[in-house]
């Protein structure tokens, strides 16, 4: 019983980012009731073109989207990682090198789907003098969203991101030779682990994208399938009810009328 208790103790690494996860949620909970909240929804503050202060802010409140939803789930990485290097000094430095790599994944991913984002609704807009009916052009991005997030979801290519991010060792015995570009060899850890979690979880943060960061109940809850289907044995199956879903909630918000995602 002793030996079942101390397996299924928590490791270090898992504890760590957890802590860190829980102060950058209690800073998003805070920005959220603040007066600058419009800068954790791109689609209001970049309505009239944005500034690089509204991009920079956006940045930010994204970085700490990502330390909320996606670090915990790269504890099980670190772990390996450390064990892996546990030999060499700059130890520290080397897992810092990790996490900067797959965050600068995600911080990539979330500006470039922003900028996406902004162009593709200011080609939506209606010209001068026109008007979409009510409510119509909002419900149709938001549908298109939703289906594109749920296709992605039941993908071949979702499927073999969710593989390769459950199985963080390969990363390592892939991109660790120990050879003396150590910082660099750490990097490429983490930013291949970033691009293979991106991928199993890339519908669910356009999905975040869209229902905006300040809604910490929807961040939470989409933060919440992200780890179950990257870290419960019927994840894969996790993730095909989740991409029905997704679809069912276009098909819904196309032909329900439904203007927005709840809590907007």
């Amino acid at each position: 019983m002793t030996t079942l208790l101390m397996r299924r103790r928590p490791s270090a690494e898992t504890l760590l980012l957890t802590g860190v996860a829980v102060v950058a949620a209690a800073a998003l909970w805070w920005w959220g009731a603040s007066p600058g909240a419009r800068y954790l929804d791109h689609q209001r503050h970049t309505a009239s073109g944005g500034t690089a202060l509204g991009v920079a802010l956006f940045a930010l409140a994204w970085l700490l989207m990502v330390v909320v939803t996606m670090l915990p789930g790269a504890a099980p990485l670190l772990r390996v990682f450390r064990t892996t290097t546990r030999q060499r000094p700059r130890g520290r430095l080397l897992t810092l090198a990790v996490v900067g790599g797959f965050l600068g994944v995600w911080m990539a991913a979330g500006l470039a789907a922003a900028g996406a984002d902004h162009l593709v609704r200011a080609l939506a807009a209606p010209a001068p003098g026109h008007a979409h009916p009510a409510g119509a052009g909002g419900r149709l991005l938001l549908a298109a969203g939703l289906w594109a997030a749920g296709i992605y979801q039941l993908s071949g290519l979702a499927d073999r991101c969710l593989r390769g991010c459950r199985s963080p060792r390969s990363f390592v015995a892939g991109h660790w030779t120990g050879r003396p570009d150590v910082v660099r060899q750490s990097l490429a850890v983490g930013v291949h682990y970033g691009l293979s979690c991106l991928g199993c979880c890339a519908a669910l943060m356009a999905v975040m994208l869209i229902v905006g960061m300040g809604n910490p109940l929807w961040m939470y809850l989409l933060a919440g399938l992200a780890i179950l289907q990257r870290r419960l044995p019927f994840g894969r199956e996790l993730m095909r009810v989740t991409g029905v879903a997704l679809i069912a909630a276009a098909a819904a918000a196309l032909f329900l009328g439904f203007p927005s995602m709840p809590g907007r």
